[in-house]
Formats: structure tokens, sequence, C-alpha cells
């Protein structure tokens, strides 16, 4: 019974698009936890996870993220989450990349007009004129 909760589980968070009262309270129970206890991973109070059960109000639009990524880390295979830590850690690098980059200098001057000059290593001198309203 247990393989098959976590699978509806994983169709949910996967494939629906909002997540109802009863579908929320599905989720905590199969992970296992309390009101409080899921409040207190998406950083929220007992009585907000209550009402989103009930369906007095919606689950924030992060909050409900952050549910579907909790339980997805919960239910996933060794494989997948090798899978997964490789992705992030790649993106990650590829931001670290992007930092690293720095702007060629830009030169100024007035005579009539504004003038920019850029240099870079890939152009050998651009100039853009700069018109102020």
């Amino acid at each position: 019974m247990e393989g098959l909760h976590k699978e509806i589980g994983r169709y949910l968070v996967t494939y629906r698009k909002g997540l109802t009262g009863s579908e929320i309270r599905f989720l905590r129970k199969t992970m296992d936890l309390t009101q409080a206890e899921l409040a207190a991973h998406l950083g929220n109070d007992s009585q907000s996870v209550a009402r989103w059960e009930k369906g007095v109000c919606e689950i924030p639009g992060p909050a409900e993220k952050l549910l579907r990524a909790i339980f997805l880390a919960l239910v996933m295979t060794e494989e997948e989450a090798t899978a997964l830590r490789e992705l992030v850690l790649s993106k990650l690098q590829e931001l670290d990349a992007q930092d690293e980059v720095t702007p060629a200098p830009a030169e100024f001057s007035h005579a009539d007009k504004w003038v920019e000059r850029r240099r870079s290593e890939s152009e050998d001198e651009r100039e853009r004129e700069l018109v102020f309203a």
C-alpha cells in the first residue's frame, strides 16, 4: 500500500496544476508528517496547513512548490537523486562561470554629444552615440 501511495503522490506533485486540500492532506499523511511538522518545513504555522487542507484558503504558490519538492525528495530513487544532484551542480557551475566574466571597460566623452567607446578582445573598438532627451 505504501508504494501505491507514493506513486499517487508522485503523480499529484508532477502532473496536477493546483493541489486541492484533500491532495495536500494525502501528501502530508503519505510523508507521515503532522500539520505542525509540514508547516515547519514550509515556513508556515499549523493553522495555515489546516486551512489549506480544509479548503478554506489556497496554499500560496511558493509553499506549494516547496511541498512538491519535499515530497519528490522523499520518494526519489537513488538514481534519480544522483541525476538531480549532477544537474543542479552543473547549472550552479554555469552560473559561477557567468559571474566570472568581467565587462569590457567603457569610456565616455562629450563634445557636441555623448559618445561611449567600448573595447573588447573580440572587437577592435565600438562606438555608440548616447542621446539624452
